[in-house]
């Protein structure tokens, strides 16, 4: 039978506890008489054991090894096999055991031989559930503190004050004989073995100095290029241990190193995703944004830059630079998602781009989290629907033109019918009448009367032509504005004096000045045509009432004219409609009339210029106003 490995010191030394507390595997050390002398944190992990490391030195192990082997899913076999193993008292390798929460754990015994003949008993768990486990085997008359230091996944070494190797563990040296030879040499002298730069241990050197100086590990990252000159990325860490005796005095430096090639591997295929993945954002036509929960930006592509507010956009602007506060919906429906109350919201929004037009954007909101899953955020995307938006548009504006013109249609339709069919029926039974007159030898004067009122019809009929010819010709474009400087009190004057003095129904009309008179530049064509029709609509409105009145002002810039009668007025809700085209007041279905010669009026007002305002109280009368300045032009 072996006995194990014999060592000149009594008991585990305490100045390299450290070590063993620091390595990734559980560590147990037992007595010759069963007792704890040394157990690490990593062992209680293991076993869930809640105790401080240090508070279990000097307990039993065979009743320790009881309450431990309920973990197991054959405790007696887990009891049975630590007799056999301390009653052989040689070396067991790699056993595997299985505990009841699912776990596998490996298992390795060594015994120490001590200088007086006693033994002491080192055992090791380790966890292998997800993870193939190394065959190590420990080559006999190894040294504890190389049993234990080559298990660890690292290069792991011990430096004299000097920077001189004492120990390095497999890992850092996979090679026996040039791990042999390494100890005592420094790092320049290794790494011109290895053939690696200088810098490597110029670097080496100035961390070590520093770990010295401070009293504190020292880490850093090294890149290292492997037998085929790919690079390797090492941490490197320098770890000071002081003298148990003297705080101030340090032992010996342990460095030790951990290959972290993966991880920077992994870090560039990360980097270079998110940087495809930021070319794609930035690729797209649609606006994407990255907020925290307050709404400063974390991200935003170059479509927002680009299209909407160029070099504005940054990472830390706040959203509410880049959409006015005053779009409630849209932040509405920003603040649900960010409580929570709502994961996914849409949406449209409309923006003014950088040339200042209106654009609009379809938007839809998420919720984000940070990694850590801990800060709250909003990712929001923003697509133009501007194009769309303005179809539409055409689209209602198209229906509703054709909605307006069927109705001016009807209105047409009805209209004609109604202004046509009076006038025809008029004239056809007079000329019946006139024709059983004159057979009956009736004199001329008997005649007469219906003569006149066949006449009369036909001129209504005339007027009602002239005004459609009329809006046929404005809307074709063929009536151009000729404006010439005249007299308009004189213009009015004659006006009055040619057709209303007096009108058909014996009423005249009176004229009123006010301010200073100025000669004025008008297209007398068109204002004719307005007067005439404001003149008449005030004497046909008015029947019975007094005579309308007509007042002149004249002011620095303008001068205005307004026609007053004291009829029938106009219902308000006609008044907004009173310019449309066969609209008339509700309460004129008695009174001919066409409904086109206010727009007329209005159309002519214009190319002045000027603008016509309407007042009006139901049986109180109305008042129209022209307001048009001195020079049109």
């Amino acid at each position: 039978m072996e006995k194990g490995t014999a060592y000149n010191t009594n008991n585990v030394s305490d100045k390299y506890q450290f070590i063993l507390k620091v390595v990734s595997c559980a560590i147990l050390i037992e007595s010759p008489d069963h007792k704890i002398e040394f157990v690490n944190q990593a062992y209680c992990d293991l076993f869930k054991i809640r105790n401080r490391p240090e508070s279990l030195i000097g307990t039993d192990c065979k009743q320790g090894s009881v309450l431990l082997s309920n973990l197991f899913k054959n405790p007696t076999q887990f009891l049975l096999r630590i007799n056999q193993i301390l009653c052989e008292q040689s070396e067991s390798k790699n056993e595997l055991l299985a505990l009841r929460d699912g776990r596998t754990l490996e298992r390795n015994y060594t015994p120490i031989l001590i200088d007086d003949g006693i033994y002491s008993h080192l055992w090791t768990y380790k966890d292998v559930t997800e993870q193939h486990y190394t065959d190590v085997k420990l080559q006999e008359q190894k040294t504890f503190y190389e049993q234990v230091l080559n298990i660890i996944p690292s290069d792991f070494a011990i430096f004299s004050k000097d920077h001189r190797y004492l120990f390095v563990n497999e890992v850092g040296v996979d090679n026996p004989e040039i791990r042999r030879w390494v100890i005592g040499r420094t790092d320049f002298e290794y790494c011109l073995f290895r053939k690696r730069p200088k810098e490597i241990a110029e670097l080496r050197r100035d961390n070590f100095i520093k770990a010295i100086h401070s009293r504190k590990e020292i880490s850093w990252e090294e890149e290292i290029a492997d037998t085929s000159g790919k690079p390797e990325y090492f941490l490197r860490t320098y770890f000071p241990v002081l003298n148990d005796e003297d705080d101030d005095e340090i032992e010996t430096i342990v460095g030790y190193g951990i290959n972290i090639s993966s991880i920077r591997e992994k870090e560039k295929l990360l980097q270079k995703a998110r940087e495809n993945y930021l070319h794609t954002l930035n690729g797209l036509s649609e606006v994407i944004l990255l907020a925290n929960e307050d709404l400063g930006l974390n991200f935003i592509n170059d479509a927002w830059n680009e299209s909407i507010s160029k070099g504005k956009a940054e990472k830390g602007t706040n959203i509410f630079e880049l959409v006015p506060i005053n779009k409630y919906d849209f932040y509405k429906q920003v603040f649900s998602v960010l409580s929570g109350s709502a994961n996914k919201l849409s949406g449209k929004l409309d923006l003014k781009d950088k040339d200042g037009k209106e654009r609009w954007f379809q938007y839809s909101l998420h919720s984000d989290l940070s990694e850590e899953g801990k800060e709250k955020g909003i990712v929001a995307s923003l697509n133009d629907i501007t194009d769309k938006v303005h179809l539409e548009q055409n689209l209602l504006d198209v229906v509703k033109r054709q909605k307006e013109l069927n109705d001016l249609k009807s209105a047409f339709v009805n209209m004609v019918s109604h202004e046509l069919r009076t006038p025809l029926t008029v004239i056809s039974s007079g000329a019946v009448i006139i024709q059983m007159m004159l057979e009956a030898g009736k004199s001329k004067e008997d005649i007469e009367q219906y003569i006149t009122q066949i006449l009369n019809e036909v001129e209504k009929m005339t007027e009602f032509m002239n005004d459609l010819l009329m809006v046929s010709k404005i809307e074709a474009g063929k009536i151009d504005f000729k404006p010439e400087k005249i007299s308009i009190k004189e213009f009015l004057q004659t006006l009055v004096k040619d057709h209303y003095s007096p009108w058909k129904d014996g009423r005249s009309i009176s004229l009123h000045y006010k301010g200073t008179e100025r000669d004025v530049n008008i297209d007398t064509m068109m204002m004719k045509h307005v007067m005439q029709n404001l003149i008449e609509n005030a004497f046909k409105y008015s029947a019975g009432k007094p005579i309308p009145e007509i007042t002149i002002h004249f002011s620095n810039t303008h001068y205005s004219i307004s026609v007053i009668d004291s009829g029938i007025g106009i219902p308000d809700e006609d008044i907004k409609n009173l310019f449309t085209s066969f609209t008339r007041g509700k309460n004129t279905s008695t009174i001919s009339g066409t409904g086109i010669g206010l727009v007329l009026v209005k159309y002519f007002v214009e190319q002045h210029k000027g603008s016509v305002a309407v007042k009006s109280k139901l049986n109180k009368g109305t008042v129209f106003t022209v307001k048009i300045p001195y020079d049109p032009a």
